[in-house]
Protein backbone atom coordinates (compact mmCIF):
# COMPACT_ATOMS: atom_id res chain seq x y z
CA UNK A 1 0.00 0.00 0.00
CA UNK A 2 2.55 2.54 0.36
CA UNK A 3 4.10 1.89 -2.70
CA UNK A 4 1.32 3.36 -4.04
CA UNK A 5 1.95 6.31 -1.53
CA UNK A 6 5.61 6.58 -2.80
CA UNK A 7 4.49 6.65 -6.49
CA UNK A 8 2.01 9.18 -6.00
CA UNK A 9 5.13 11.61 -4.73
CA UNK A 10 6.18 11.65 -8.81
CA UNK A 11 3.94 14.56 -10.44
CA UNK A 12 4.13 12.47 -13.78
CA UNK A 13 2.70 9.29 -11.66
CA UNK A 14 0.13 11.43 -9.93
CA UNK A 15 -1.02 12.82 -13.10
CA UNK A 16 -1.18 9.64 -15.41
CA UNK A 17 -3.17 7.91 -12.25
CA UNK A 18 -5.60 10.84 -12.10
CA UNK A 19 -5.82 10.76 -15.70
CA UNK A 20 -7.48 7.25 -15.39
CA UNK A 21 -9.44 7.57 -13.07
CA UNK A 22 -11.19 10.28 -14.99
CA UNK A 23 -11.42 7.59 -17.36
CA UNK A 24 -13.30 5.24 -14.63
CA UNK A 25 -15.46 7.94 -13.83
CA UNK A 26 -16.15 8.87 -17.31
CA UNK A 27 -16.37 6.01 -19.89
CA UNK A 28 -18.23 3.30 -17.93
CA UNK A 29 -20.81 5.36 -17.83
CA UNK A 30 -20.39 6.37 -22.02
CA UNK A 31 -20.77 2.45 -22.34
CA UNK A 32 -23.43 1.74 -20.26
CA UNK A 33 -25.50 4.33 -21.82
CA UNK A 34 -24.67 3.64 -25.39
CA UNK A 35 -25.18 -0.34 -24.72
CA UNK A 36 -28.60 0.36 -23.28
CA UNK A 37 -29.67 2.33 -26.07
CA UNK A 38 -28.89 -0.16 -28.01
CA UNK A 39 -30.54 -2.82 -26.57
CA UNK A 40 -33.62 -1.14 -25.14
CA UNK A 41 -35.16 -0.86 -28.31
CA UNK A 42 -35.05 -4.69 -29.56
CA UNK A 43 -38.49 -5.20 -27.95
CA UNK A 44 -41.86 -3.76 -28.34
CA UNK A 45 -41.97 -2.72 -24.43
CA UNK A 46 -38.67 -1.16 -24.51
CA UNK A 47 -39.66 0.98 -27.88
CA UNK A 48 -42.56 1.92 -25.64
CA UNK A 49 -40.61 3.17 -22.71
CA UNK A 50 -38.61 4.93 -24.68
CA UNK A 51 -41.69 6.59 -26.70
CA UNK A 52 -42.42 7.31 -22.64
CA UNK A 53 -39.38 8.78 -21.99
CA UNK A 54 -39.25 10.93 -24.73
CA UNK A 55 -43.04 12.27 -24.50
CA UNK A 56 -41.89 13.15 -20.66
CA UNK A 57 -38.61 14.40 -21.52
CA UNK A 58 -38.07 16.39 -18.06
CA UNK A 59 -35.73 19.74 -17.51
CA UNK A 60 -32.62 17.84 -16.21
CA UNK A 61 -32.32 18.36 -12.76
CA UNK A 62 -35.74 19.31 -11.76
CA UNK A 63 -37.92 18.08 -9.05
CA UNK A 64 -40.52 16.40 -11.72
CA UNK A 65 -37.78 14.86 -13.80
CA UNK A 66 -37.14 12.57 -10.87
CA UNK A 67 -40.25 12.04 -9.86
CA UNK A 68 -40.97 11.30 -13.76
CA UNK A 69 -37.50 8.83 -13.86
CA UNK A 70 -38.67 7.09 -10.38
CA UNK A 71 -42.63 6.42 -11.75
CA UNK A 72 -41.20 4.90 -15.26
CA UNK A 73 -38.55 3.16 -12.89
CA UNK A 74 -41.35 1.57 -10.98
CA UNK A 75 -43.60 0.79 -13.76
CA UNK A 76 -40.27 -1.17 -15.45
CA UNK A 77 -39.69 -3.14 -12.49
CA UNK A 78 -43.74 -3.67 -12.38
CA UNK A 79 -43.47 -5.75 -16.06
CA UNK A 80 -45.29 -3.00 -17.77
CA UNK A 81 -42.76 -2.85 -20.81
CA UNK A 82 -41.86 -6.81 -20.47
CA UNK A 83 -39.01 -9.11 -19.11
CA UNK A 84 -36.30 -7.66 -21.02
CA UNK A 85 -36.47 -4.08 -19.98
CA UNK A 86 -36.58 -5.50 -16.37
CA UNK A 87 -33.66 -7.39 -16.80
CA UNK A 88 -31.90 -4.29 -18.64
CA UNK A 89 -32.45 -2.29 -15.22
CA UNK A 90 -31.21 -5.07 -13.24
CA UNK A 91 -28.09 -5.41 -15.51
CA UNK A 92 -27.97 -1.22 -15.04
CA UNK A 93 -28.59 -1.10 -11.11
CA UNK A 94 -25.29 -3.81 -11.06
CA UNK A 95 -23.23 -1.81 -13.22
CA UNK A 96 -23.89 1.08 -11.94
CA UNK A 97 -23.39 0.00 -8.14
CA UNK A 98 -20.03 -2.07 -8.98
CA UNK A 99 -18.72 1.54 -10.67
CA UNK A 100 -19.78 3.34 -8.30
CA UNK A 101 -17.51 0.70 -5.79
CA UNK A 102 -14.46 0.92 -8.19
CA UNK A 103 -14.34 4.68 -7.56
CA UNK A 104 -15.23 4.81 -3.96
CA UNK A 105 -11.88 2.43 -4.00
CA UNK A 106 -9.91 4.38 -6.13
CA UNK A 107 -10.13 7.88 -5.26
CA UNK A 108 -10.44 6.64 -1.71
CA UNK A 109 -6.56 5.11 -2.27
CA UNK A 110 -5.82 8.68 -3.94
CA UNK A 111 -6.82 10.29 -0.65
CA UNK A 112 -5.64 8.52 1.90
CA UNK A 113 -2.09 8.66 -0.37
CA UNK A 114 -2.17 11.95 -0.35
CA UNK A 115 -2.43 11.98 3.25
CA UNK A 116 0.24 10.05 3.98
CA UNK A 117 2.14 12.33 1.22
CA UNK A 118 0.98 15.72 3.20
CA UNK A 119 4.20 17.82 4.28
CA UNK A 120 4.49 17.79 8.25
CA UNK A 121 3.03 21.14 9.35
CA UNK A 122 5.72 24.03 10.67
CA UNK A 123 5.23 23.94 14.89
CA UNK A 124 4.36 27.44 15.60
CA UNK A 125 7.22 29.09 17.96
Amino acid sequence: MHVLAELLRDPTAHAILLTIGMAILILPMIALSIWYHRNIKKTEGGRRLMGQQALTAPIVGSLSGFATGLSLGKAIEQGRYGDHARKMQHRVYWVTGLWFAALVIYFGLFIWADELNRPAPIPAL
